[in-house]
């Protein structure tokens, strides 16, 4: 569904969002200008997933090495502004995975030397249950066994 406006060089979206696999809904509202040439907006996102995994499997994401008990619930809800400049900040962030929850806010500059700028409070982060127990690869130096004769 996308509902706006265009006017004066200024495009506002009222509501702009969809429901995707994996229980899956995006709602999104905001504005973009071309002040100076340059586009730059602003707005407020919400994403919430009952089954992540499966959406990240429509968007082609290859999740088989992450335990099957993880990438399940998700939702995040943040203010979102991008620059002229390229840089991109998220505040007011909330978000959800699984059993962790999150706030605070985050920056991304763009430009020559990109960098990415974090405030969080995370109430606990348990990344090993999100490692696969895939099996090294096999080393290109190793001789096959010999064969007796």
């Amino acid at each position: 569904m996308l509902k706006g406006d265009l006017s004066q060089g200024n495009l506002t979206i009222a509501n702009i969002g969809g429901q995707f696999p994996g229980d899956t809904v995006i709602a999104a509202s905001g504005s973009v200008s071309s002040g100076k040439g340059q586009p730059a907006g602003s707005g407020k996102v919400d994403i919430r997933s009952a089954h992540l995994r499966d959406f990240l499997s429509w968007l082609n994401v290859d999740t088989a090495q992450v335990p099957a008990d993880r990438l399940n619930s998700f939702a995040f809800t943040g203010q979102i502004a991008a620059t002229p400049q390229g840089d991109v900040q998220v505040a007011n962030a909330a978000m959800q995975l699984d059993g962790t929850t999150a706030k605070g806010a985050v920056t991304i500059k763009g430009g020559p030397r990109p960098a990415i700028v974090a405030d969080l409070d995370v109430d606990t982060l348990d990344v090993d249950a999100y490692i696969g127990t895939a099996k090294p690869p096999a080393s290109a130096g190793a001789k096959p066994p010999a064969s007796a004769s």
